[in-house]
């Protein structure tokens, strides 16, 4: 598993990113107070950086009601510029179960998917990409008993987009 491919220079301006990791790689969850998490994630390895084109990066978070409480909802949606390198990774994520961390509509980043509520990864083909490429749109799924909670730490993927020494959040 790695961090999404970096499209070509001349489509770099106006990528979006958010962090994702494997399930199994969250050793524990801090506390969390008033639906805000204030300390580090226990992870064991570096947040993985994904990406999306400019405008198609979508979070999606809406409370259900149904006969088993009130769960919540969530999508995060993107489209990515298809090439080998992609669909391999692409493939092989929609095997596996992930948390991830993404900026909202409010602006507020937010922790998606919890230890005992992972999202699930899934992709298909899009016509194209607003430059006209053969893309690939790309979604993390999943419910949770609770809102997803607000992460007020940093963003790894904006404070430590290169770092691979990384162990925490």
């Amino acid at each position: 598993m790695n961090n999404f491919p970096s499209p070509p220079v001349d489509h770099q301006g106006g990528l979006q990113l958010f962090n994702f990791i494997e399930h199994s790689q969250m050793k524990s969850m801090p506390p969390i107070f008033d639906n805000t998490i204030n300390a580090l994630l226990n992870i064991t390895l570096p947040w993985y950086v994904g990406s999306s084109h400019e405008d198609t990066l979508q979070l999606t978070i809406r409370q259900l009601t149904d006969n088993h409480g009130s769960p919540w909802e969530i999508n995060l949606q993107g489209s990515v510029s298809n090439s080998p390198e992609m669909y391999k990774l692409f493939l092989n994520m929609s095997t596996r179960i992930f948390i991830a961390i993404a900026r909202d509509t409010e602006g507020v980043n937010r922790l998606l998917g919890t230890m005992r509520e992972p999202l699930t990864f899934s992709f298909d083909y899009a016509s194209s990409t607003p430059s006209g490429q053969k893309a690939l749109n790309f979604t993390f799924s999943g419910m949770q008993k609770t809102k997803p909670a607000i992460y007020a730490l940093a963003l790894p993927s904006i404070s430590n987009e290169n770092s691979s020494s990384q162990s925490t959040a």
